[in-house]
């Protein structure tokens, strides 16, 4: 019975969630030096932007993360 009545409570949505949705775009000019740290996969940068700025991850060769 306790079992069950954790299962049940466990999964309720977070409505006031810390990071607002706000739709951007951007361009990346990666032989800038400023983006020298995404040349490799891995790779991450702090952009201007959003709400309180973005980290763009490069996941993959051509896969970037924002």
């Amino acid at each position: 019975m306790l079992l069950i009545t954790f299962s049940l409570s466990g999964c309720v949505k977070n409505a006031d969630h810390p990071v607002p949705s706000i739709p951007f775009d951007i361009t990346i000019n990666l032989s800038l030096p400023s983006y020298s740290s995404l040349i490799g996969i891995s790779g991450w940068a702090y952009v201007s932007g959003g709400s309180k700025g973005i980290i763009v991850y490069r996941r993959g060769i051509d896969e970037f993360i924002a």
